[in-house]
């Protein structure tokens, strides 16, 4: 008889039935042990102090790197010929922080830095500057005589100042103000400039003056204010006195501004003198009582003009740095005065009619003993814009010497500055008239 199979399930040892659990807890305890040294690196690398490359592989004692300077922080927007960080070092220097030394991820060598770019370093020294000017200026309203015949053909042309180029001297000062890292500049300007002297003759005396006229202009004709000789010249004294504050801003490696605060003093002289010669004078008119009419001419003009003014400015210097140490240099400085503005009109050498005494009486013209002088003394406002364009190239000097040789090109302009148009009309309000100067300048700077 066959034995009947046993329905009963065969029951599996312990070890067999433990071996899942096993497997499973073994899984979760790498996959901890994973995460959990995943986590150990991400705390390093989030820490407030930074970590040296050695402590979060290795795990040994840490060396705490500098603290993050403006001087560091232009080192690492600096560019250089030599070294570029890839993308992977610029992501790991950013995390854990600037180290002293640049790592190569890919080779673990250390690589020097770079050279800082000189003009990306806050002053730390005092700063010498000497420019050498050679400027134009122009100032509007200098005319002096017009040609023209009695036909008033053909049309005439005016007789004015003509204007070259005159050397200055401009000297500045650079001193570290040690709260936050701004600078304190104190920039003076010498231009004193004599124009070349303007000489025209005309034989048929078709001169006119358009800077004096008739002392009686209601019996002048043209002939009255007919000469056949001009003789003038224009000087200019400018100084002026600039005090800024500066401070290196960096906007990218290769391009910082410096905002410029500050307060511009300015002091200008203009004298013009013009000289009239070999004049057309038609004795014009005798009075109703018989008595004639005097006509006065001068033949000597002289102009004083004197600005004094002080005001606000502000503006910015604009640096593009290019490798080896050479540079795009950009400035734009707007100030605004308020000050004196004195004019003296002197009237000089005049030619006067006299009666001989006789009947008829004839008119004899001699020279007038007595001078005639307008002065005008009034306050206002005058504005002015500079503009330099320059290429610049940067040498080290020692460990912490530096200098710097500029070439480049300066545009200043100045609004409202004189009070000469119109003052051979008394009675009208002068107008006031604007000045310009441009010109290269060369620059030599020393950082001590």
């Amino acid at each position: 008889m066959r034995s009947r199979k046993s329905t009963k399930k065969r029951r599996k040892p312990l070890h067999e039935a433990a071996l899942p659990f096993c497997l499973l807890w073994m899984s979760c305890s790498f996959l901890y042990a994973e995460e959990k040294e995943a986590l150990e690196s991400m705390a390093l690398l989030t820490e407030e102090a930074p970590y040296s490359i050695e402590k979060m592989l290795e795990k040994e004692p840490v060396v705490e790197a500098e603290p993050l300077t403006e001087e560091s922080l232009a080192e690492l927007l600096s560019i250089s010929e030599h070294t570029l960080l890839s993308g992977e070092e610029i992501a790991a220097s950013t995390t854990a922080g600037w180290f002293p030394d640049r790592i190569n991820w890919s080779t673990k060598k250390k690589v020097q830095p770079p050279p800082i770019p000189l003009a990306a370093k806050p002053t730390r020294s005092l700063r010498v500057t000497v420019d050498a000017l050679y400027f134009k200026p122009i100032q509007d309203s200098l005319k002096y005589a017009q040609t023209n015949s009695m036909s008033f053909s053909p049309p005439g042309n005016n007789i004015g100042q003509e204007f070259t180029y005159e050397p200055g001297v401009r000297g500045a000062l650079t001193i570290p103000f040690r709260y936050d890292d701004w600078d304190l500049c104190a920039a003076y300007t010498y231009f004193h400039p004599t124009m070349p002297t303007v000489h025209k003759t005309d034989e048929n005396q078709y001169l006119f003056m358009v800077l004096t006229q008739s002392f009686f202009p209601q019996v002048n004709n043209f002939s009255n204010v007919q000469c056949g000789e001009v003789i003038g010249n224009w000087r200019l004294k400018m100084d002026t006195l600039n005090l800024e504050l500066k401070r290196v801003c960096l906007v990218s490696r290769s391009f910082l501004i410096k905002p410029i605060i500050g307060i511009q003093l300015t002091e200008i002289k203009q004298r013009t003198v013009v000289h009239y010669g070999n004049f057309w004078i038609v004795n014009g008119g005798i009075f109703p009582q018989g008595d004639p009419i005097p006509i006065l001419n001068a033949q000597k003009i002289i102009s004083a003009n004197e600005v004094y003014g002080v005001g606000p400015e502000f503006g910015a210097e604009m640096s593009f740095l290019i490798p080896k140490n050479f540079r795009l240099f950009l400035k734009s400085v707007f100030a605004c005065m308020f000050g004196r503005f004195n004019t003296t009109m002197k009237y000089t050498e005049n030619l006067g009619t006299v009666s001989d005494g006789q009947i008829p009486q004839t008119l004899i013209t001699t020279p007038y003993p007595y001078d005639q002088v307008l002065k005008v003394n009034v306050a206002g406002s005058f504005t002015m814009v500079q503009i330099q364009g320059a290429f610049a190239k940067e040498f080290r000097l020692g460990r912490k010497g530096s200098a710097e040789i500029m070439l480049g090109w300066e545009t200043q302009f100045w609004w409202n500055l004189s009070r000469m148009n119109g003052f051979n009309q008394p009675s009208l309000t002068s107008l006031g008239s604007d000045m310009s100067l441009q010109g290269p300048f060369a620059r030599v700077e020393l950082n001590f």
